[in-house]
């Protein structure tokens, strides 16, 4: 189970109170803060938050793709994430669980916001059906999900990721490059 998790999000995000249904009642501190509300330097508090949590979730939604200071932080935030060092670890693993989540009412046109390193892909809709199997990712771990894994097409990304999505989906947009792919994947 994740002790804390960092919402890297817009202040706009129309989908924040998905993530808070999410956590409700479960014991994962859920660090959602907007820059704002950081006493200066916001970077410190940032960098602190993030070395303590066990899994950034990247909220992607429009506002996100429509102001750059934003981008910018996310796009910082994820790098700290993708790059933070476990202590204690004999063979230094390196960075923590990066988990992109985008609504599926995005599908057909997609945020562009590519994430560059990132583990887990969900398209997801804001409902209780989601809510609770994003609340079993939480509790148990992305690996005692249903996931399909995938591998961009295009020669130029080639990134490998895993993606979550209902069942009857047979298309993405790569959240590393975001050019559409055609894909099978297994029944969710």
């Amino acid at each position: 189970m994740y002790s804390q998790i960092f919402l890297s999000h817009s202040k706009e995000d129309p989908n924040l109170t998905f993530f808070h249904k999410v956590l409700s009642g479960l014991a994962t501190r859920l660090v959602a803060v907007e820059l704002e509300e950081i006493f200066a330097p916001p970077a410190a508090f940032i960098i602190d938050q993030i070395n303590s949590s066990d899994a950034l979730f990247v909220s992607l939604s429009k506002p996100l793709e429509e102001l750059l200071h934003t981008r910018n932080w996310v796009s910082f935030e994820i790098g700290l994430a993708a790059n933070r060092p476990w202590p204690g670890v004999f063979l230094q693993k390196i960075g923590i669980d990066i988990i992109v989540f985008e609504p599926l009412e995005y599908h057909v046109e997609p945020i562009q916001f590519p994430v560059p390193y990132f583990h887990y892909y969900i398209e997801y809709e804001n409902n209780d059906e989601w809510v609770k199997y994003i609340r079993k990712l939480v509790q148990y771990g992305p690996r005692y999900v249903k996931y399909s894994t995938i591998t961009c097409p295009y020669e130029d990304c080639r990134i490998q990721f895993n993606w979550i999505a209902p069942s009857d989906l047979n298309d993405l947009t790569c959240p590393a490059c975001r050019r559409k792919m055609e894909v099978e994947k297994e029944e969710l």
